[in-house]
């Protein structure tokens, strides 16, 4: 148990770093900053409600796992819920 717990960590941090590389400016996006398809397994990649220990958010995610945040951090998923239903989210 204690071995996968620390191989889910380790692959969190590697996710993370994958994905400050592609939340860059101007990465080619068309959805309010959300690119539509992964650029390693080619699924399309819907705005969701996503959550981290860090709280809710508005993003992205495909079979490679987490792919985008495109939103501020958010208490409840509720909350992101609503952000994603209105349409009224950023990322600050």
């Amino acid at each position: 148990m204690a071995t996968r717990c620390l191989q889910l960590i380790s692959n969190l941090a590697d996710i993370s770093q994958h994905m400050e590389v592609r939340n860059g400016v101007g990465w080619g996006n068309d959805r309010n900053g959300a690119q539509a398809k992964c650029e390693d397994c080619g699924s399309d990649l819907p705005l969701q409600v996503l959550s981290s220990a860090a709280g809710s958010y508005v993003g992205t995610a495909c079979e490679c796992g987490p792919y985008s945040r495109e939103s501020d951090y958010y208490p409840s998923h509720e909350d992101a819920k609503k952000a994603l239903d209105s349409g009224e989210f950023s990322r600050q």
